[in-house]
Parts: C-alpha cells; structure tokens; sequence
C-alpha cells in the first residue's frame, strides 16, 4: 500500500511540474489577451491619427501604452498625434518620440519626426543632430520605397539645420 500511495505521489509531482513549465513557457492566457487588445488599441490609434482623429488616436494610443510601455512604435504614434495637437516647445511629442527612440535606437521615422520639432523650435544643433541620425538609421536598414519622401525629408533637414 506505501508503494501505492508512493507511486502516486511521485506521478502527482511529476504533472504539477510539467504543468507548471508549461504554464510559465507559455504565458498565461491574460497576457495573450493584453497582447491582443493591445495591438488593437495601437491599429485604431494609428487609423485616428492617420484620419486626423487626434483626440480619438491619443485616447487609444494611451490606453495601449498602460498595457505595453515597452513598445517604440506606440510612443511614435503617440507623438505624431500630440505634434498635430500641441503647441510649441511641443513637450509631450518631444518626450514621446524620445521613449520611442530610447526603445529602438535606430528608428529613423522618430528621428525625422524629431528634428522636425526641433527645427520649428529653431533648435538648429537638435534639429542637425536628429535629421543626421534619422538619415543614418535609414541608411543601416536600407531604405525601402515607402520610406524615400521621409528620408528627403531627413535630408532636407539636415542641409537647413546642419550649418
């Protein structure tokens, strides 16, 4: 009987462990959820602010950056929709694509979003500086035929401001 009831304890450990690696390697079903709703919440903010919906995008963009603040893409949104809205210095956009780039280094979009602030503030060493960086990232990952009126634009930037 105590080889019984030891059999039985060691399959007992055995599946609680299973269970738990597999729970732990897959997550558990919440996250996925967030994941999901989070990816929605960027999707119709970058509809709104691409429709000119800005307050419309900002309250999804910022109900997506308190499920995923890891993420520059949402930050980048986030930005554009506070530069069509905000008035010079233009803080929030600044402080947005700023965690953007903190996030992703090479995020030649936020770059030349960024020295375009900085070049309405007339901010001419931020704005060289941000254009120089956007044309580099752009550059490194190669310029795909979507990105080339952005990247004029970097460059574009880059000959006003960098003097």
């Amino acid at each position: 009987m105590k080889f019984l009831y030891l059999c039985a304890m060691k399959n007992f450990i055995i599946y609680t462990l299973i269970l738990s690696g597999f729970l732990f390697l897959n997550g558990c079903s919440g996250k996925k959820a967030s994941s999901t709703e989070f990816n929605k919440l960027l999707e119709q903010g970058r509809a709104k602010v691409n429709a000119g919906d800005f307050t419309g995008g900002l309250a999804d963009l910022n109900q997506a950056v308190k499920l995923n603040d890891k993420s520059a893409e949402v930050y980048y949104w986030t930005g554009r929709a506070y530069m069509a809205t905000e008035t010079p210095p233009f803080t929030k956009t600044i402080e947005n694509y700023n965690k953007a780039i903190k996030l992703n280094s090479d995020y030649a979009l936020a770059y030349c979003s960024l020295a375009t602030v900085y070049d309405q503030l007339k901010d001419q060493g931020k704005a060289c500086e941000a254009a120089t960086k956007s044309m580099a990232a752009f550059e490194k990952q190669g310029i795909k035929p979507e990105d080339q009126m952005v990247y004029k634009q970097a460059e574009m930037l880059k000959q006003v401001n960098c003097k």
